[in-house]
């Protein structure tokens, strides 16, 4: 499936691990991200930069002894850190990667050589951090990700190799078994098949506890990788659109469709819906058909495609900022997340007929 979406977050987000590429993520950067009064706290949370807060602070701990200079970018991130707590608490929104944070801070706490003044902000902060909830979420660096998959595959390659070389060590055995004859070449091969064999098993062993060792570590974490997603929905009903980001946090718990500030469109039946109200009707899926959407932030439009061929009906007047939604009509509906992300250019192809929201 390659649905079309995106928003101002995820273009921000973008750029932002494009530039982390290139420069070490600093104070500064993360300040400059979190300071944004534009962006949602769900989201700042929700974001590589406030993942790189606990390595921010465990550096700092590493660093040379204290003085003015080094304390005042760390009492200003402190400051926001806190801050953005204070905001999740207020709207309700679990904290990912809490244990991480927690640790650091526990840890910038307890520095002998730590300013006294960055230590009460440390403790104020440690105390917010205990009333917020922690999301079952947690952001992980893709490079991690890659590692365990290259690590997986030549486990699988080691693995058939030594099934390979167990069936030519199995016949050359069996060979030798029958011949009855000191035959020099066979057993040399023999011989050198065992030494390959051993060897392999060895390469396979490590290779094993390696992947044990990687699965036992990120045991708890589901990493979700904002630049490569893909949404699969199961043929059960269930609708996809988007929905204000300020009005997001109200229908956690709450059809999202109900809002008249949300826009989708229902899988089975092709119905457009908003303010808990059908405005129009596109082609009903079929069972094993590819439903995507596409957001234009700038025109502020919502198109649906059904196999990547474009519906009449479509939404206009979206709010931005945004948040792709997802909207089950019953618990437990399988929904596995694979990509999301900003298209190169629009495959829209004509212009349809538009619908406000509400």
């Amino acid at each position: 499936m390659n649905p079309r979406m995106f928003s101002d977050l995820q273009q921000k987000l973008s750029q932002s691990l494009e530039e982390d590429e290139k420069n070490e993520t600093t104070c500064e950067s993360v300040f400059k991200w979190l300071s944004d009064p534009s962006v949602n706290p769900r989201n700042k949370v929700n974001s590589f930069q406030w993942f790189h807060i606990h390595t921010l602070l465990a550096n700092h701990i590493q660093s040379q002894p204290d003085n003015e200079q080094n304390n005042q970018p760390l009492s200003s991130l402190l400051q926001l850190v806190l801050h953005v707590l204070d905001e999740c608490f207020d709207s309700q929104t679990p904290i990912p990667n809490k244990r991480l944070l927690h640790s650091s801070l526990s840890h910038l706490a307890q520095s002998p050589s730590i300013d006294i003044r960055i230590r009460r902000m440390t403790d104020r902060c440690l105390t917010s951090l205990e009333t917020n909830e922690e999301d079952t979420l947690i952001l992980q660096e893709k490079s991690t990700i890659e590692s365990m998959e290259s690590t997986q595959t030549s486990f699988i390659n080691l693995q058939q190799q030594h099934d390979q070389l167990q069936q030519d060590h199995d016949q050359l055995q069996q060979d030798h078994e029958q011949s009855h004859q000191e035959n020099e070449q066979l057993r040399f091969e023999l011989v050198n098949n065992t030494q390959k064999l051993e060897e392999n098993e060895r390469s396979l062993t490590q290779a094993q506890q390696t992947i044990e060792k990687m699965k036992t570590e990120n045991a708890r974490i589901r990493p979700i990788v904002a630049s490569d997603v893909i949404v699969a929905f199961s043929p059960e009903h269930i609708m996809i659109g988007v929905i204000d980001a300020a009005e997001y946090p109200k229908h956690l718990t709450k059809p999202v469709y109900e809002s008249p500030k949300a826009a989708l469109m229902q899988n089975c039946s092709g119905a457009l819906y908003t303010a808990g109200r059908v405005i129009a009707q596109n082609t009903k899926t079929r069972a094993e058909q590819e439903l995507s959407a596409e957001a234009d932030l700038e025109k502020r439009t919502l198109h649906f495609f059904i196999d990547g061929v474009q519906q009449p009906h479509h939404f206009i007047n979206i709010p931005v900022p945004l948040v792709f939604a997802l909207d089950p009509y019953t618990q437990n509906v399988p929904i596995e997340i694979m990509f999301w992300g900003e298209e190169p250019q629009s495959h829209v192809q004509f212009q349809g007929t538009g619908h406000n929201l509400g």
